[in-house]
């Protein structure tokens, strides 16, 4: 039901902003002869009950389109302010985002993070900056991390890193106090 929801927002907002320029490209000021544009930082687009089902909005954090379902964020699509992070953001209760979508500087490689209520990040996978990565002009390292419930802690990584002769593959098994598990 809530995917049905998400979706007639998302057609509403897009007739809401097609039908707000067809009204303002036609609204003619007396003093100047014609409106030539119009400026705003937000666009809120509500239900019949004066809820919001939409917002698109340009601030500080850089501009973001939010979906909401029965008032609380459901579904956000952005930009940073400074451009160069692009993410999809899933919300979960309290505001918390369960799934991310998010681009990594300079070269915009892509990860995809899960989480649930307690950790927003429990699983990576994608463009991971690792130690390799600081300082060089892309990120080059692949991989999968499992990672404990609100923790730093990685357990469990498969990482894909470049070599000399292609890339290189890395599986790394942690025990409970840190170390990494060796095979008997």
């Amino acid at each position: 039901m809530a995917l049905r929801q998400l979706a007639t927002t998302a057609v509403t907002a897009l007739i809401g902003g097609v039908v707000g320029a067809l009204i303002t490209s036609s609204v003619r000021s007396p003093e100047r002869g014609s409106l030539d544009s119009v400026s705003t930082h937000e666009m809120l687009i509500l239900d019949n009950e004066g809820r919001p089902v939409a917002r698109l909005g340009s601030g500080g954090d850089g501009p973001t389109l939010r979906f909401f379902v029965n008032s609380e964020p459901a579904l956000e699509v952005g930009i940073d302010a400074t451009g160069k992070n692009k993410f999809i953001h899933f919300f979960g209760k309290q505001h918390r985002v369960v799934a991310a979508l998010n681009s990594l500087p300079p070269d915009g490689e892509s990860t995809l993070y899960l989480g649930d209520e307690r950790c927003q990040s429990r699983i990576s996978l994608g463009a991971l900056l690792t130690d390799t990565d600081f300082g060089t002009e892309s990120v080059e390292d692949w991989g999968l991390q499992f990672r404990k419930p609100c923790s730093n802690q990685i357990p469990l990584s498969i990482l894909m890193q470049p070599s000399q002769n292609g890339y290189r593959a890395r599986l790394r098994i942690e025990r409970e106090k840190g170390e990494a598990w060796v095979a008997p």
